[in-house]
């Protein structure tokens, strides 16, 4: 290959010392593989249109090199372009000439290719504002200018944005079902919309025979009354909810203690025929434990609480208990003193029975001293207060306190009262107005 014996390099091929093939092959000249990794200079020195392919004619004015842009050197349409740079419109270059311009089915508009195309590697990546689109949806979104219904979309001549909340993402949608026409499952069959799931209950039923709601599907009324098998049937945890974690250990079915299917939380339990005892359950895991301001201890529920319906009532037998009463009758831990009642440092059971805490004990003043050495400590005034009447003392020099002429239950009272012959008769006596019944 010297232009002799045979063709030879010609007059414009790039000068080199290199054997034919180590760039062409036998079969055909025009195919070359050129490795550039070695080569001085620019790339302009070779791809001129003289000795190696050039620019062609439709090409972006630049003086840039080859290889700021085409990244390969195998397939020139790998391009990698900085539009940073670049001064004048997008379509000064994308008017289909020099680069590529908007297709034949691009949206009719005047704007500017990065009003909406966001990316410049990825002409997909697309933000449209619809504000001032004319027109109506079906204009655009045909499935040529823009993307359309898909095939598996219910069918419907409304407009795409009557369902569609969102034209950044269609999967936003508001459908209102009043005015369809068919049967659920028309729709709603895994194609058109959405159907059952794979652990959906096996039924026949329409949705709408259970999901009262059309925006939230897990709002759904269930009517139990027509079926036949057990509970476990459905209530395994897969296809319909089964005991949690913390749930009793138990065989029974679900309506055994659940009265309810609108609220688990209804529950009757009996209690007559269970193994082991109270705290095997009620230890706040499985079941309702003590609460925390509950007496301490280690007694089973059953020794106090006489109904497993109604926690409230409680025998309790005091007989054991250690310490004083104020050490759990404090108003947290047991009932306290009720509001009204009087100021003592007196134990509860100084007057109260543990059987019954009314009536109280009736503590009369003959029968000795108040427990706490009371008369020496606190005037009549302090526990009896006083009502509304108002006895008039025509003489103050003998007004005294209740003690002083209710003497029945108190010791004589020591006043200007002892030794006058109407001592025990109010009305005789001349002083008071007030009837001796009224006292």
């Amino acid at each position: 290959h010297n232009n002799v014996d045979a063709t030879g390099k010609p007059a414009n091929h790039i000068p080199t010392n290199e054997p034919c093939e180590n760039c062409h092959t036998t079969v055909t000249w025009a195919t070359g593989t050129f490795d550039h990794a070695g080569v001085a200079g620019t790339c302009s020195s070779c791809h001129n249109g003289t000795i190696a392919t050039g620019k062609h004619a439709s090409h972006i004015l630049t003086s840039g090199q080859c290889d700021s842009c085409h990244i390969s050197t195998v397939n020139w349409l790998s391009v990698r372009f900085d539009h940073s740079t670049v001064t004048g419109s997008c379509q000064s270059c994308h008017n289909g000439i020099p680069a590529t311009g908007k297709p034949a089915s691009h949206v009719p508009t005047t704007s500017e290719c990065d009003a909406c195309h966001t990316s410049q590697t990825n002409w997909l990546a697309v933000r449209f504002d619809h504000t001032n689109a004319a027109g109506n949806c079906s204009n655009c979104h045909d499935g040529i200018t823009a993307t359309g219904k898909d095939p598996g979309h219910v069918p419907t001549t409304a407009q795409c944005d009557e369902c569609h909340l969102s034209t950044s993402n269609w999967l936003n949608v508001r459908f209102t079902h009043g005015n369809v026409a068919g049967t659920c499952s028309t729709c709603h069959n895994g194609v058109t919309a959405t159907g059952k799931h794979a652990g959906h209950i096996q039924t026949s039923g329409q949705c709408d025979t259970c999901h009262i709601s059309t925006t939230d599907w897990t709002n759904v009324d269930f009517n139990h009354g027509s079926i036949i098998t057990g509970c476990s049937s459905c209530h395994n945890g897969s296809l319909a909810t089964g005991k949690p974690g913390n749930h009793i250990p138990t065989t029974q079915e679900c309506n055994i203690c659940h009265n309810s299917t609108d609220n688990w939380l209804n529950v009757t339990f009996t209690h007559t025929n269970v193994a082991g005892t109270c705290s095997n359950c009620h230890n706040g895991t499985f079941a309702t434990g003590k609460s925390a301001s509950h007496l301490p201890t280690t007694a089973q529920c059953d020794n106090c609480h006489t109904s497993t319906s109604n926690w409230l009532s409680v025998t309790f037998d005091h007989s054991g208990v250690t310490g004083n009463c104020n050490s759990c009758h404090n108003g947290t831990t047991a009932t306290g003193t009720p509001q009204g009642h009087f100021v003592t440092t007196q134990q509860c059971d100084a007057c109260h029975t543990t059987n019954g805490w009314l009536p109280v004990i009736n503590y009369r003043h003959t029968s000795g001293n108040y427990p706490g050495d009371h008369r020496a400590n606190l005037s009549c005034q302090d526990c009896h207060t006083s009502n509304s009447e108002a006895v008039p003392w025509p003489f103050p020099t003998y007004a005294r306190t209740c003690a002083g002429c209710h003497a029945n239950d108190y010791r004589p009272g020591e006043d200007d009262h002892n030794g006058l012959s109407a001592d025990r008769n109010c009305a005789a006596s001349g002083c008071h107005r007030v009837n001796a019944r009224e006292w």
